[in-house]
């Protein structure tokens, strides 16, 4: 294995971390969204 194999493994692997971390953050911001008992979650 050269270098460009193992930076594009690395590379593969980080871009696979960073859309579990957005996919995770959306489900918890959907959640919010659909959330609908109607009460201000910001004080307002």
């Amino acid at each position: 294995m050269n270098g460009w194999d193992a930076f594009t493994w690395l590379m593969a692997a980080t871009l696979a971390v960073s859309v579990v971390a957005i996919f995770v953050s959306f489900l918890r911001d959907a959640r919010n969204i659909f959330d609908r008992d109607g009460s201000p979650k910001d004080g307002e």
